[in-house]
């Protein structure tokens, strides 16, 4: 069976830097032949014990140097045309994909190190049966926890994105729109343009604008997605029901739940933005959620001994303040003790 494989998309699959039409395709070819899931495991072991980080090199020539050290000849299929490739960065570089097979990736493990760390967006590949697949040129920003990350897109909209979120938007915007994808959080300034609409993808919602600003939160694992405007107006429908619409407008919010958005309500828009300030507001939440917002701010893991308290529900302001403080807040709170190790945290039953 060939299976022929870009070496840098496995690279960036491991660094989880995939766009998700490339997760798809990597998905597919590990499921198409144990051998292929032995050869991503040598790889990621490789990975997983160099554990740096590396400066921006040349791809091409590190390829080169690589396959010399394992005495390989390595020639780019013929097809294979030079391919620009925009870094988060701005900056730009020029590589040819290469293609190994099995038999000779597992020579590559042993120099493997060489170029794990190189920082790649991909946008161009051949599948097993030599057919193009052409992949929009994308920007995927990922924050780590314990910070926020501001984003200026290509037409002069502003994005601010909190800790845990992904965001990935195009190098150009072109066509008849500007669209993005949001998983987390982010408060969108939006530059007004009539003539392309500016869509964002978020979970299930679905928000279409033409200038204004507003906040998203749609995480992964909560039961909802919620939209709230500060200035102007937006549209916002479920990706499972693009019928049923609301228009949404300043101090007001709707969530999408039941594959449906609700009624906008009005809300002070101030306080669901706290986030932006380094304050949380929390209105009849889960405790499971106010959890998972101070994992991603504090870099911590919290742990409960009796699960069934993930359940209850808050009302709870909490300002910018030291972890500890707010635990013991917490803890007041829901009646339970709680001892911090390092960067874990567990809430005992008494």
């Amino acid at each position: 069976m060939n299976i022929n494989i870009d070496f840098e998309l496995l690279l960036k699959h491991i660094r989880n830097e995939c766009t998700l039409k490339e997760n798809d395709y990597i998905k597919d070819w590990l499921e198409a032949d144990p051998e292929n899931r032995n050869l991503y495991d040598i790889l990621k072991r490789s990975y997983d014990d160099l554990k740096t980080e590396a400066e921006l090199i040349d791809v091409e020539k590190a390829w080169k140097k690589v396959a010399a050290g394992a005495g390989l000849q390595v020639e780019p299929e013929e097809k294979a045309e030079k391919t620009v490739l925009q870094m988060p960065s701005g900056r730009k570089t020029t590589v040819k994909p290469s293609f190994m097979t099995f038999s000779n990736i597992l020579k590559y493990a042993a120099v493997f190190i060489a170029v794990v760390s190189i920082p790649l967006m991909i946008f161009k590949f051949y599948a097993d049966d030599d057919s193009e697949i052409i992949i929009p040129d994308l920007n995927e920003v990922i924050v780590e926890n314990g910070t926020q990350t501001k984003i200026t897109l290509p037409d002069g909209s502003r994005v601010t994105l909190d800790a845990g979120s992904r965001f990935t938007y195009p190098a150009e915007f072109g066509g008849d729109s500007r669209e993005v994808n949001l998983e987390g959080e982010g408060y969108f300034e939006v530059q007004p343009d009539k003539n392309m609409p500016f869509i964002v993808n978020a979970g299930e919602a679905v928000i279409r604008v033409l200038g204004t600003k507003f906040n998203i939160r749609a995480w992964t694992g909560e039961e909802y997605e919620k939209v709230i405007v500060t200035e102007g107006r937006v549209s916002l429908n479920s990706d499972s029901d693009p019928v049923a619409v609301v228009i949404i407008e300043k101090d007001q919010m709707s969530i999408i739940q039941n594959g449906r958005p609700t009624v906008p309500v009005m809300i002070d828009a101030s306080k669901s933005t706290a986030w932006l300030r380094y304050e949380m507001d929390f209105d009849d939440v889960k405790l499971s959620e106010i959890f998972d917002q101070l994992e991603r701010w504090y870099s911590v893991e919290i742990n409960v001994d009796d699960q069934d308290l993930l359940s209850m529900r808050l009302k709870l302001y909490l300002p910018n303040r030291p972890l500890n403080s707010i635990l013991d807040l917490i803890s007041s709170l829901i009646g339970l003790e709680y001892e911090k190790e390092g960067n874990n945290v567990r809430f005992k039953s008494s």
